[in-house]
C-alpha cells in the first residue's frame, strides 16, 4: 500500500500510542512563552527551549510537528518522526532532546530556520507499556519506528524518502499562504537544499511512473520487498518488458531496495550500473 503523506493525515492510525504535545522550542515573541517566560531559556541557535527537560531517560519513539507564527494547533504541521536508542545504543529520549533543544542536534538548520521564521516546536512521544516496553539494547523501539515510517511519508525524513519534501507543503502565516520550503529559505535553510530535494524526487517520480508503466504493460503487478520474479527492464532498454532476463539471487540481478527505489541490483546489492535507470539515478 503507499504510504500516505503524514501532514495531510488528522487521526493517525495507532495515533493513541502518543502521549501529547510538548512545546520544547519557542520564538522570544510567542504567547506562551510571554505567559511563562521563566520556562524557556536562550539556546545555542534561533529562539529559546525549555528550562527543564520533561522527557524520561528511556528509549523511546517521538513525533516532531511545528505551528507556524499565528496559527492554531489545527494548523501544525507534522515533519518528522525518529527514534533514541534501542538496538544496543545507550541514547534515550531525554538525551534526543535536549539536544535537539540546546543545538537542533542533526537538525540545527531546520529547526533554526523554522524558529527564526516565529514557528514554535513541539514533540510527542510513544507512551510505555502500550507498545513500549523500552530498555536499552530492545529492537522495540526500531520495530515501531518502522511501523510508522511504513504507513507514512514523513517530510523532513530522508531514512525512506531520500529526499526531504519541504516544497509540497503549504502552510499559513499570520493569515498568508505560503510554500514550506520558500518560508524556510527567507529564514536561513540553504538553498540548495531545497533544490536537491526537488530534484531527487523529480527522478523518483518519474521512475515510479514508468516502472508501474512497464508492470501493467508485462501484466506484472509491482514488485514487493523480497519477491523475485522476471524484471521488465533490460540493461539496453530499462523499461522494455523482457521474459528472458531473470532475476534470480544466482542470475544476472535482483530487483531490490537501494535509497528508497526498487531497482536491479548487483550480488553485492549495489545498482546495477548497466541499466539506464540506475545511472540515471545514480550515477
Amino acid at each position: 500500500m503507499p504510504r500516505k503523506k503524514r501532514e495531510q493525515v488528522k487521526n493517525l492510525a495507532s495515533g493513541s500510542i502518543f502521549g501529547v504535545w510538548k512545546t520544547i522550542m519557542a520564538p522570544a515573541d510567542d504567547p506562551e512563552v510571554k505567559k511563562h517566560p521563566h520556562y524557556y531559556k536562550v539556546r545555542n541557535g534561533e529562539g529559546l527551549r525549555l528550562v527543564t527537560n520533561p522527557f524520561p531517560k528511556v528509549p523511546g519513539v517521538y513525533e516532531v510537528r511545528f505551528i507556524p507564527p499565528g496559527g492554531k494547533k489545527s494548523d501544525a504541521i507534522v515533519i518528522y518522526l525518529g527514534k533514541a536508542g534501542g538496538e544496543d545504543s545507550d541514547a534515550n529520549l531525554y538525551k534526543r532532546m535536549n539536544q535537539y533543544m540546546n543545538n537542533g542536534s542533526h537538525k540545527k538548520i531546520m529547526y533554526d530556520s523554522l524558529l527564526k521564521g516565529g514557528c514554535k516546536v513541539q514533540v510527542r512521544v510513544a507512551k510505555q507499556g502500550i507498545w513500549t516496553r523500552f530498555s536499552t539494547g530492545e529492537s522495540k523501539v526500531k520495530k515501531v519506528e518502522t511501523f510508522f515510517l511504513d504507513r507514512y511519508d514523513y517530510a523532513a525524513n530522508v531514512m525512506e524518502n531520500e529526499n526531504k519534501r519541504f516544497h509540497e507543503i503549504v502552510i499559513n502565516v499570520n493569515g498568508k499562504v505560503i510554500k514550506l520550503d520558500k518560508f524556510m529559505v527567507e529564514n536561513g535553510y540553504p538553498q540548495q537544499k531545497i533544490d536537491k530535494s526537488k530534484e531527487k524526487a523529480r527522478k523518483k517520480d518519474i521512475v515510479t511512473k514508468l516502472y508501474k508503466a512497464a508492470c501493467k504493460s508485462s501484466g506484472k503487478s509491482p514488485v514487493k520487498k523480497g519477491s523475485t520474479q522476471h524484471c521488465p527492464y533490460t540493461p539496453e532498454s530499462p523499461f522494455v518488458k523482457t521474459s528472458t532476463y531473470q532475476l534470480t539471487p544466482h542470475g544476472k540481478s535482483k530487483l531490490g531496495l537501494y535509497n528508497g527505489f526498487l531497482v536491479p541490483l548487483t550480488s553485492e546489492g549495489k545498482p546495477d550500473m548497466r541499466y539506464r535507470m540506475n545511472k540515471d539515478l545514480f550515477g
